[in-house]
Order: C-alpha cells, then sequence, then structure tokens
C-alpha cells in the first residue's frame, strides 16, 4: 500500500478537524493502525483547541484548502539516507514491519516520486 500517495490521506477530515481546532472546538482525532491500514475502531485521540497548532506530516501542504488554513509554514528538507533510515528504525519498531518489506516499499513508491 502507498502511504505516500495523497489517495492513503483523509484530508477531508484533517481540514475539518484542523477548521474545528482553529476556531477552539475539541476535537477527537482517530488513531490509525497501520499493521491493518485501518482506523482503530472506537479509538481515537482527544486534543483541545489551542492558540498555536503544530501540523506535520507529508502533504501537509498539497491540498489548496489545507494549506490556506496554516498562518505560517515550515518546510524541513531532510537529506533521502536520513528519510530512509528513520522510515525503517519507524516501521520496525512502531509497526512490526520487516526490512524487505520497508524497502521494497521504499523503492516502488517513495523513491520513485520523490523529485517529481
Amino acid at each position: 500500500f502507498d502511504f505516500d500517495h495523497p489517495d492513503a490521506i483523509n484530508f477531508d477530515l484533517a481540514i475539518e478537524t484542523l477548521k474545528n481546532m482553529k476556531m477552539g472546538k475539541t476535537v477527537n482525532i482517530p488513531i490509525y493502525d497501520f499493521t491493518t491500514n485501518s482506523s482503530m475502531k472506537n479509538k481515537s485521540n482527544t486534543i483541545y483547541g489551542a492558540n498555536v497548532i503544530l501540523v506535520e506530516g507529508l502533504m501537509t501542504f498539497y491540498p489548496k484548502e489545507l494549506c490556506e488554513l496554516l498562518d505560517f509554514k515550515i518546510f524541513v528538507e531532510t537529506d533521502s539516507d536520513l528519510r530512509l533510515c528513520r522510515r525503517v528504525i519507524r516501521d520496525m519498531n512502531e509497526r512490526g514491519r520487516d526490512l524487505d518489506a520497508i524497502l521494497l516499499q521504499y523503492c516502488r513508491f517513495v523513491k520513485p516520486v520523490t523529485y517529481v
């Protein structure tokens, strides 16, 4: 599965959630289970509205409507070798994936579009 493709992200939910947070509302953010490739049923993180909200992640600037909700934008580009190392460590430790699957996914989906 290509987690790095825009279709893998629920931008409508992200936009709605960020709008509510900016209005000071409390929101519940679903917890995603990478081992089952789905949101965990009846499990979420409760987040309270605040004056400062940090949004990070892949394609945060991609959908125009989401990008327009951000008051300040910072992009940090990390060396591709370091990104791969971080991905391997995260996926093995937090997502229970094996090295071969991680490298296959990286070579098939991530690396080909890194500099598109």
